[in-house]
């Protein structure tokens, strides 16, 4: 019974959680500085939201994406595919991490809303 004495409704949001500073660090997060994770390392963007998986996966399939192109596109052809194969990537990466933030921002995310 201890736990539910620490369950209080966000000032900000309205939304159940379990205490207010806890929607505050989600609201603090920068989009500034979640783009320039996100484009120097693809994935820690997403991770710096608090995404661990999906950055840790995105991170992950970008290595791969560059170690195929390496090991398995000849040299000519590589230069052609990498940057094609690997920029719509991280393209990619980078919208979705703008989407992921904007309905953080917006309250649709479940990473620290309780059922009632």
């Amino acid at each position: 019974m201890l736990f539910f004495k620490f369950i209080e409704k966000c000032n900000q949001c309205s939304k159940v959680l379990l205490t207010d500073t806890l929607c505050n660090i989600i609201l603090a997060k920068s989009l500034a500085l979640t783009i320039i994770l996100a484009i120097i390392i693809a994935g820690v963007g997403h991770i710096y939201l608090g995404y661990k998986k999906r950055g840790i996966i995105i991170l992950i399939a970008r290595i791969a994406i560059w170690l195929a192109v390496i090991w398995l596109i000849p040299f000519p052809l590589g230069w052609v595919i990498g940057p094609v194969l690997g920029g719509g990537f991280w393209v990619w990466q980078l919208i979705d991490v703008v989407r992921l933030y904007n309905k953080m921002k917006s309250g649709q995310t479940q990473t620290t809303e309780f059922k009632k």
